[in-house]
């Protein structure tokens, strides 16, 4: 149990080294490439110190024979690096430490989006332009899993006016770990 103990210990302290970075190491939940040490109802994520253990609530079963499984899920890495889209400062904010997830849940998939001026439509008399066109600019897609797991994906969708060139809104990529593939049309 000592052993236990000084190991735990250890992987905090050289945690607190490793969250300065911004990867998907910062993320809560379980990346995929989790080097996990087994402990009672969970495991410790050796690289990153993330302690991660289940308590199971209840089991209901389904038909098919599937059961759907009720359970409290605790991450420690609850502070996750965010960026400002206004005025692009990165700042250090919580997460919950507990859920409750049950099998049935579905995550949620969310990406940024930025837009700036391509050309003008119409202008007043001063030279002004009263007509702005704009060209969008879709990134930073992700996908996250009910138990705070993110799957990033490298892909960048443009919707641009008519008059702006041609839009780019179709795409597909896989996942930054290699998790998921994400593709298809986005209506925008």
């Amino acid at each position: 149990m000592n052993r236990l103990c000084a190991l735990v210990l250890a992987v905090s302290m050289c945690s607190m080294f490793v969250s300065a970075q911004t990867s998907y190491m910062d993320e809560p939940g379980m990346p995929a490439f989790t080097t996990a040490f087994p402990v009672e109802n969970g495991f410790i994520n050796l690289p990153i110190g993330n302690l991660h253990f289940e308590i199971p609530i209840a089991s209901y079963p389904q038909r098919g024979g599937r059961t759907m499984r009720v359970r409290l899920v605790y991450d420690s890495r609850i502070w996750v690096l965010r960026t400002d889209p206004i005025t692009g400062a990165e700042n250090w904010m919580p997460l919950g430490a507990w859920h409750i997830i049950t099998d049935g849940e579905a995550g949620f998939a969310n990406n940024s989006s930025s837009s700036k001026q391509c050309n003008c439509n119409r202008v007043d008399d001063q030279g002004k332009c009263i007509a702005p066109l704009y060209q969008t600019t879709y990134n930073s897609y992700f996908y996250q899993e009910p138990d705070g797991t993110r799957h990033a994906f490298n892909l960048e969708l443009v919707k641009k006016d008519p008059g702006c060139g041609l839009s780019t809104l179709n795409g597909s990529a896989h996942s930054t770990d290699a998790g998921r593939q994400h593709s298809g049309r986005y209506c925008l």
